[in-house]
């Protein structure tokens, strides 16, 4: 048993808080936490009696009933309880001082080095079985803290080919905990939003937690962990530029690999939250989006975008029977229809809607029949003349971010945001944790907006495309 474990034992069978023992012994409660879930060991500089002071303050503190608990845990007699406490917390201590120093060096390691790298996905595959094997259980952690600007959607086929292993794609569900320096997400800004909107819903089997890590950039090496089974990490050669891998399977090693690791993440703060849309109706959160202003959508299929009060409520009574909240639907539709924002369409998803009705409104994905679809038209082309709508189109294939990457459409106003998919089922919703990561994401969609004339179609261009387009229908 770990220090951290006989303490946290120590304290649940006395009904001991943290934050007592924290009083009596002079030290903030999250240092006392920070040895209870091992994530460090106390010093015993000028502290050389503080298991006996641990011993006695738990002692001191217990009732009878915990009295009876803690002697029959250790095999006491309450005269003597307080010095077995005291030994036990020891030899817990000097155990996990040795182990610090670092384990044995293992055959279970290997270096391998830049311009000589073999394909690694079937190592990756074959850890995530034995991960999975090993706890019995369909599930598998994996931390990384390799930069997204690395690690990104221009680069998947490194999941693509772990996932086509039948033993792990459809198999096995694998939450990836994406640890980010919020210096590196500043210095990438573009790279990291298009990762982040491929990589919530790249696939079924592979969850992403993306998390904010408190390190400075720089100050250590990447890595990916599977838990219990294997670390790769990177190793940067700043003379010859050129990477290594070292890659390390040994169990022992990597059980308190994945100890250390699973306890310090618990201290990092997410950056995305998950949110069913549902949850993001029945809340204050959207009327709280409409209201902060300064709307901006980078849409992925065609929305409600000016349509005018009365038209709505036709289309409310030809296509929204099925839903179960009419009221709210036709309101929040009808305030977002008609407030003024930035919009970035996708030209293809322009041209399935003039094509084929293809729209996301009243809460889903419904596909408006042609004389619909053309009033709308018509009522976005005024609004866009008359300069109460801003639209612009933007190519699928660009420097930024391509349509056949971008899983999520993203809403944004001046303080919140949040991203979904117009696809039913798993991972629907997505809302921004903090202010810094919405204006990150604001100044993403600043640099699309900004894209030339290549990428994008603005003003009297957009407004003829949609012309054609009608002409068409």
């Amino acid at each position: 048993m770990t220090f951290g474990q006989t303490l946290k034992q120590l304290l649940t069978l006395s009904g001991m808080k943290s934050a007592h023992l924290a009083d009596a012994l002079g030290y903030d409660t999250s240092y006392i936490s920070r040895w209870v879930n091992d994530i460090k060991l106390p010093s015993l500089k000028n502290n050389d009696d503080l298991f006996l002071k641990i011993s006695r303050t738990i002692v001191g503190g217990s009732d009878e009933a915990a009295i009876e608990r803690l002697c029959q845990a250790y095999g006491s007699e309450y005269a003597w309880l307080e010095e077995t406490l005291e030994s036990t917390l020891k030899t817990a201590y000097d155990n996990a001082s040795k182990q610090a120093q670092g384990p044995s060096l293992s055959h279970n390691a290997s270096l391998l080095l830049g311009g000589h790298l073999p394909d690694l996905s079937s190592v990756f595959a074959d850890a995530i079985i034995r991960s999975a094997e090993e706890k019995g259980s369909g599930t598998v952690n994996v931390t990384v803290t390799i930069p997204l600007n690395i690690y990104s959607n221009r680069n998947m086929d490194f999941w693509r080919d772990i996932l086509a292993n039948p033993a792990v794609g459809g198999s096995l569900s694998i939450t990836v905990e994406q640890v980010i320096e919020m210096s590196s997400f500043e210095a990438n800004i573009d790279s990291y939003c298009a990762a982040i909107m491929t990589l919530l819903r790249f696939d079924k089997g592979v969850r992403y937690e993306f998390l904010l890590g408190d390190s400075a950039a720089g100050s250590g090496c990447s890595f990916i962990s599977i838990e219990n089974s294997l670390m790769c990490c990177v190793l940067e050669n700043w003379l010859t530029h050129e990477d290594a891998l070292m890659l390390c399977s040994d169990q022992g090693v990597m059980r308190q690999i994945s100890s250390k690791l699973s306890s310090s993440l618990k201290y990092c703060q997410p950056l995305i939250s998950y949110s069913d849309k549902n949850e993001l109706e029945a809340s204050h959160f959207l009327y709280d989006f409409v209201m902060s202003g300064s709307l901006r959508y980078l849409l992925t299929v065609m929305h409600p975008i000016y349509i005018d009060e009365g038209f709505l409520s036709e289309l409310a009574a030809r296509y929204n029977s099925e839903l179960p909240d009419n009221e709210f639907h036709m309101y929040y539709n009808n305030l977002c229809s008609n407030t003024e924002r930035e919009v970035i369409l996708y030209r293809t998803a322009l041209l399935e809607y003039i094509y084929s009705g293809r729209i996301y409104l009243f809460g889903r994905e419904i596909q408006l029949d042609k004389a619909d679809r053309a009033e709308h038209l018509k009522q976005l082309l005024e609004n866009m003349r008359s300069g109460a709508c801003t639209l612009k189109i933007l190519n699928d294939e660009n420097p930024l971010l391509c349509r056949k990457d971008t899983r999520l459409s993203v809403y944004l106003s001046r303080s919140t945001g949040f991203m979904a998919s117009n696809e039913s089922g798993w991972y629907s919703s997505f809302r921004f944790c903090s202010h810094r990561i919405v204006e990150l994401f604001n100044t993403f969609f600043t640099h699309l907006w900004q894209l030339d004339g290549e990428y994008l179609l603005t003003g009297s261009d957009a407004e003829e495309f949609i012309r054609r387009g009608l002409m068409l229908m």
